[in-house]
């Protein structure tokens, strides 16, 4: 099974809602996410921003650091991102 993704996202932005997918309803800190994929904390405030802006992802606290989760949007949009291809 070899994955094709063919939307708008992809690259880093993919793999952060794969991540938050893998994470369920309990979420993650942006910092654990950023070591998960090994990029920078700059770097990863930016992709966070625009997933925020287009209702893929959302926290589940107010806190300093709060936790991350994926939004029904973001779910649907990571899913149609994926083909299976045999």
């Amino acid at each position: 099974v070899r994955f094709v993704y063919e939307t708008a996202i992809m690259g880093t932005r993919l793999a952060i809602l794969e991540v938050l997918s893998n994470s369920g309803r309990i979420g993650i800190s942006s910092s654990e996410i950023s070591k998960k994929l090994s990029i920078s904390r700059q770097l990863m405030s930016y992709h966070i921003s625009e997933l925020r802006k287009y209702d893929y992802i959302h926290t589940i606290s107010d806190s300093r650091r709060p936790k991350w989760i994926l939004t029904n949007l973001g779910n649907n949009a990571l899913n149609s991102s994926i083909i299976f291809e045999n």
